[in-house]
């Protein structure tokens, strides 16, 4: 799972009492600094005495690996999908950032969508920019 506020709001609402499910660690994306932490055993409910890491989500792929994963949830939701074929993703910052791109790809190579738009509100102007999933 992601490592922000809604991520953790899915995890209390959703996995933290289900024992179908086992948190294996939370991924740091969207928190400067967060990775390496744990999230506190007594936020995790009682399936969860020693907390749950928070690994940087460059490291996704080798826990995947490592620890045999079959499902990743990722916390990542889109802003809007248009005709359920195009991603929008709505930003309202400064700089639209390199993992601002790579999120948005991620969910495109995970939704099995082909084309995504980011565009940021902040700016005086909007500049869509598009982005097409790339094919591994």
């Amino acid at each position: 799972m992601g490592a922000a506020g809604r991520d953790f709001h899915n995890f209390n609402t959703i996995y933290k009492n289900d024992e179908s499910f086992d948190v294996v660690a939370f991924t740091a994306s969207q928190i400067p600094g967060i990775a390496g932490r744990k999230y506190p055993a007594s936020l995790a409910g009682k399936l969860y005495p020693e907390g749950i890491p928070i690994e940087d989500e460059n490291r996704l792929e080798k826990i995947i690996r490592e620890k045999n994963i079959n499902e990743s949830v990722q916390g990542d939701r889109v802003d809007f999908c248009v005709e359920d074929k195009i991603v929008v993703e709505c930003k309202a910052k400064k700089l639209v950032t390199k993992e601002d791109y790579i999120s948005l790809q991620r969910y495109l190579q995970n939704s099995n969508k082909k084309l995504g738009i980011i565009v940021n509100f902040r700016n005086t102007y909007l500049r869509p920019k598009r982005i097409v999933r790339i094919e591994n």
